[in-house]
């Protein structure tokens, strides 16, 4: 993984928000998200980190997240939507 959304992550933080993303697969399986629609179109976006968080209950699976910054220097933080789909949600300045 790339690394870790803890400590060093900003604080102020908006409200999550349905969004579709657009992925690469990986050599080892795993997806890297390229472009994000949060409703306005698509923009590409790279990534600067991803996670994978522990299962918030037991029986569950664990949660990836990931953050992705965009050509402006905007970051997001994207994750699975409880209800299906994908949500994300700004997180600062890169």
């Amino acid at each position: 993984m790339s690394g870790s959304l803890g400590p060093s992550a900003p604080e102020s933080r908006g409200p999550w928000r349905p969004a579709r993303a657009r992925f690469l697969a990986g050599g080892r399986a795993q997806e890297t998200p390229l472009a994000l629609d949060l409703g306005a179109g698509w923009f590409t976006v790279r990534l600067l980190a991803e996670e994978l968080r522990a299962a918030p209950e037991r029986g569950q699976r664990p949660q990836r997240r990931w953050r992705l910054a965009d050509q402006a220097g905007r970051v997001y933080e994207l994750a699975l939507d409880p209800g299906g789909g994908w949500r994300a949600r700004a997180i600062g300045r890169g």
